[in-house]
């Protein structure tokens, strides 16, 4: 039916790793077809290796990265945009190469018209992000079989690397505390806690995280408690993958890290608060991860910590050794 197909992802990480199940299954479904993921540099390695029928191009920043893009999809009859999201740049890139557009949420701009495709609108919104991006290929009235509901994170595993320095040979637990929206992760001395029992039980931790001054700092906290490594901001996406690969166990929040745990189907747990389980969970036929949270009723709000003041009271009420307790079950399959 297709010839090429253009995927268009440039959100953030975990939208692109939660993108490879449609990826992988649009390469099934259209066996002729070439593939073609646009996505934001960050992001490249997630998808460099798939496939040798997937090519990759970094979200175009100027008029020429643009007209390149354009130029190499209209060399091919019988294309199609994909957008997992619905996204006024990719429905564009669709209208200017002449390309059909599908979509698996309703798409319209004033100027540029509606997608082609796309799925009506859903009156009941926890229906995970993987899914709905598969959804596109069911609106096709391809199945959706459950080996499809597969994170894969083969790209970030296929090329070897410098391990990180400090990494034990013995077993350790990563765990990841942070994310560039700190509300969705409880207080330090919640973490704190964490570690200190962790660490009572005889487990090594390695903390893991980005570079932002908040979710930094945390880091640097916990690595002055005794068995805690603290490698935040040192890792990139392949030693983040090799480390979580490697690990006994996995604690962490509503971040990239936990979608790569769960594809790599690590054991663990992971916190959930402000934002919804349903929708950003752990997924998919390998995940081992378990989901933590409090009974607030008012979960999950969608808001920027309590009252848009950054800080999550769902989050900070939960119960460390609870936490610990749980974790433990999980690894021995209790749980």
């Amino acid at each position: 039916m297709y010839s090429l197909i253009v995927v268009y992802q440039c959100k953030n990480l975990g939208d692109a790793l939660l993108t490879t199940p449609l990826v992988m299954a649009l390469l099934e479904k259209f066996p002729d077809a070439h593939l073609v993921v646009v996505c934001k540099s960050a992001s490249v390695p997630i998808f460099a290796t798939l496939s040798q029928r997937v090519s990759v191009f970094s979200k175009p920043e100027s008029i020429g990265d643009w007209l390149t893009l354009i130029g190499a999809i209209i060399k091919t009859p019988n294309r199609c945009v994909w957008l997992p999201h619905a996204s006024t740049a990719g429905l564009a890139l669709a209208k200017l190469t002449l390309s059909k557009s599908v979509c698996p949420s309703p798409i319209q701009h004033r100027l540029l018209g509606r997608a082609d495709l796309s799925c009506p609108v859903r009156l009941n919104p926890w229906r995970h992000t993987a899914d709905t991006f598969l959804d596109s290929l069911r609106l096709l009235g391809y199945e959706i079989r459950d080996a499809d509901r597969r994170i894969h994170v083969k790209s970030l595993l296929d090329r070897d690397i410098e391990s990180v320095k400090g990494i034990p040979d013995k077993k350790y637990v990563v765990m990841h505390p942070g994310s560039r929206w700190m509300f969705k992760s409880p207080s330090s001395e919640v973490w704190s806690q964490i570690c200190r029992t962790l660490s009572e039980r005889g487990y090594t931790i390695v903390v893991t995280g980005g570079a932002d001054l908040q979710e930094k700092s945390v880091c640097e906290s916990l690595g002055n408690i005794p068995s805690v490594i603290n490698v935040a901001g040192k890792t990139d996406l392949y030693q983040l993958a090799q480390l979580i690969k490697n690990a006994e166990g996995f604690v962490g929040i509503d971040t990239f890290s936990m979608h790569l745990a769960a594809g790599l189907g690590i054991p663990g747990v992971v916190l959930f608060g402000p934002t919804s389980e349903l929708i950003w969970g752990p997924y998919g036929m390998d995940n081992r991860l378990h989901v933590i949270t409090s009974d607030h009723s008012c979960m999950p709000c969608h808001t920027d910590g309590c009252g848009g003041g950054k800080v999550s009271d769902c989050l900070n009420t939960l119960d460390p050794d609870m936490v610990t307790e749980t974790f433990v079950r999980v690894l021995d399959g209790n749980e």
